[in-house]
Order: structure tokens, then C-alpha cells, then sequence
């Protein structure tokens, strides 16, 4: 009898996944940051993803702080994955062919003229660079740059077939061969305000894992019904709250 529900299961879950391709889509977003008293927009980003007919997924996020401490903070993040592996249970698998975070604070008089080039201004997930970076940052920077793939899965799965409570494990294969895994728990249906508007959205929250372990930073993600766009990203972080807000 386990064994009947468990396929019974895994075919559910194969059916609630699709495959899909797309052309570009820009979402710009604001950057809310909170601490004990605080509460202030504290930076910008946006985020630019495509998928091809083929199933190769390609993701971009450019973000920059307001200027803090006397610095601007900064990442460029890049994903390119192919999206049409299938495991053995049937959940779609994603293969990374290139990936990259790349982070720099360079100091507001000079923010205007980085030279992108020399790696004394960056640190980046690929192990150039030369900037010091704590090792919270270092995860925060590579979640970012894997989180790229949510925009593709929040197209992809249809979350209307699903109950709340549910979990949904994707296995990924690192470009350098690697598995991690990310992991989605749905939350129902619920509405949220995003600019002033009330909008229906699929309630998640979702982690990927890093250096083998899930990482310390789960993220609640909130999927327009409709557009199927993250519109809020909220992530609790050791310097105190963040969320992204997609500019509507």
C-alpha cells in the first residue's frame, strides 16, 4: 500500500511540473531593509530571464545599494541552465552550464568608475576576485545567483494543483557536477500588497542548499496568480530583514 501511494505521489507531482519556454522578461524591483528601528528602501535590482524552445534557462540580476557606510554595495549575478532533465521519479531536474555571483562595495566617490575587470574590486562565486567577503556574504551571493532559477519554476510548476503544505524537492546538477538541491514548501493561495495593489499570488517558501547543507537562508516568495512573476522576496539575514518588491 506505501508503495501505491508513494507512485500515486510522484506521478501527482510529475503532472503539476511543465515544461515551458519564454522571450525575455524584465522585472524591476525595490530593496526594503529592516532592522530593530530602521526601515528604508535600501537599494534597486532587476532581474532579466529568458528560456529557449530548447529548455535552456538563462538568468540575470544587476543590484547596487543606496549608499551605506560610505560604500554602494553591489552584485552581478549570471545562471545558464538546461531545464529539461527529467529524474527518475519524473520532477523536472535542472543542469547548470554556467553560473556566477559576482559582489563588489566599492566606496561612493568611486562606485561610478568599477573597473568590473580587476579583480581587486570583486569577489565572485567562480574563485576570482580578490575582495574580502565574509563567509555570510559569500552564501547570500551564490543563493542569489542560484535563486535565479525560481523565476523559471515559478512558470513552470502549477501551483493550483497543489495543497498547502506541500513539498517539492528539485535536484540540480552543478556545472561542476556537483548535486544540491532546491527545496519548495507551498503555502496556499493568499493576496498581497505590492505597490499599493492587492494581488493574488502562490505562497512559498523555498531554500537551496549550499556546500551540501540547506542553506541559512530559506526565503519566503510570494508568485503572482496571474503573472506568475515573484513579486515579494523576504529572507531574514544576520544584518536584519530584506525584501524584494517587484516594481508593478
Amino acid at each position: 500500500m506505501r508503495t501505491i501511494f508513494a507512485a500515486i505521489v510522484l506521478v501527482f507531482m510529475a503532472n503539476c511540473a511543465k515544461a515551458l519556454s519564454y522571450q525575455e522578461e524584465r522585472v524591476n524591483y525595490k530593496v526594503e531593509y529592516r532592522w530593530g528601528f530602521i526601515n528604508k528602501m535600501a537599494g534597486t535590482g532587476t532581474v532579466v530571464t529568458s528560456c529557449t524552445p530548447q529548455g535552456r534557462f538563462s538568468g540575470h540580476l544587476t543590484g547596487h545599494s543606496i549608499p551605506w557606510g560610505g560604500r554602494i554595495y553591489s552584485v552581478r549575478d549570471t545562471l545558464v541552465a538546461n531545464m529539461t532533465g527529467r529524474t527518475a521519479s519524473g520532477l523536472p531536474a535542472e543542469i547548470v552550464l554556467h553560473k556566477n555571483g559576482l559582489y563588489f562595495k566599492p566606496v561612493v566617490s568611486e562606485a561610478a568608475n568599477v573597473n568590473f575587470r580587476d579583480e581587486s574590486t570583486f569577489w565572485s562565486t567562480d574563485g576570482r576576485g580578490m575582495l574580502d567577503a565574509s563567509d555570510g556574504t559569500k552564501e547570500a551571493v551564490s543563493i542569489t545567483a542560484d535563486m535565479l532559477s525560481l523565476f523559471y519554476y515559478a512558470k513552470a510548476i502549477d501551483f493550483s494543483r497543489l495543497t498547502e503544505n506541500s513539498r517539492i524537492a528539485i535536484p540540480i546538477t552543478n556545472a561542476d557536477g556537483t548535486p544540491s538541491t532546491l527545496s519548495i514548501v507551498y503555502g496556499g493561495e493568499q493576496t498581497v500588497n505590492v505597490g499599493g495593489l492587492d494581488v493574488p499570488a502562490y505562497a512559498i517558501v523555498f531554500n537551496y542548499t549550499y556546500m551540501g547543507q540547506p542553506s541559512a537562508y530559506p526565503v519566503h516568495c510570494w508568485i503572482g496568480r496571474d503573472t506568475r512573476i515573484p513579486l515579494i522576496m523576504s529572507a531574514s539575514l544576520l544584518i536584519g530583514h530584506m525584501e524584494m518588491i517587484a516594481d508593478l
